[in-house]
């Protein structure tokens, strides 16, 4: 049943209301927040899309890859990236609690792609994945929200912030980071396309 009021909703092109439940949007979404869903015929990424997941849930996850006919997903407060297609895309969050949603900073997008990369390199070990210097400067800097603050221009702050996580020198780290980016650009995260 709710299955068919929402494909109808999508289907209208109007937007609608639901609450959030879960934990894996936080900080951004928490349970009990109203968010306003505008269904599109297409997204960016950074965009946080509600969707079918596996035919039997819907999820409310950031988009942090676009790849032809396939979009990758994850929550902000999650590992794991869901692959989706545009079929099971029901809309985008416009709106929480009647306020605009804000616009993602690019480095959030890149940060939360590179936690996915260290769970799948890791085997899937989420204690492991908390002892990695990318997920401690992912936390760092989404928990305390400065994230928002950073631009292009700001990587030398970056990578300032960077070194003391690793207990290095900026020289020693910038190739770490340059790679980083790199792989980002590739993986059309920012700056990429």
């Amino acid at each position: 049943m709710a299955d068919k009021l929402l494909l109808a909703l999508k289907q209208r092109g109007q937007p609608f209301e639901l609450a959030v439940v879960g934990v894996s949007m936080n900080p951004i979404l928490i349970a009990g927040d109203q968010i306003r869903i505008q269904p599109q015929e297409d997204y960016t990424v950074g965009d946080v899309l509600i969707f079918r997941y596996n035919d039997k849930e819907l999820l409310v996850h950031r988009l942090l890859r676009k790849a032809g006919e396939r979009f990758y997903c994850k929550g902000d407060n999650a590992f794991q990236l869901e692959d989706v297609t545009a079929e099971q895309i029901i809309g985008k969050v416009v709106a929480v609690n009647g306020q605009p949603l804000s616009p993602c900073p690019w480095l959030l997008v890149a940060l939360s792609y590179a936690v996915n990369h260290q769970f799948e390199t890791l085997i899937y070990e989420m204690p492991l994945v908390r002892a990695t210097a990318v997920y401690k400067l992912y936390e760092q800097l989404y928990l305390d929200r400065d994230i928002a603050h950073y631009q292009p221009q700001d990587l030398k702050n970056l990578l300032i912030r960077i070194t003391a996580l690793y207990h290095s020198s900026t020289e020693d780290m910038q190739e770490d980071v340059a790679n980083f980016l790199t792989r980002m650009i590739d993986a059309q995260i920012f700056g990429g396309g």
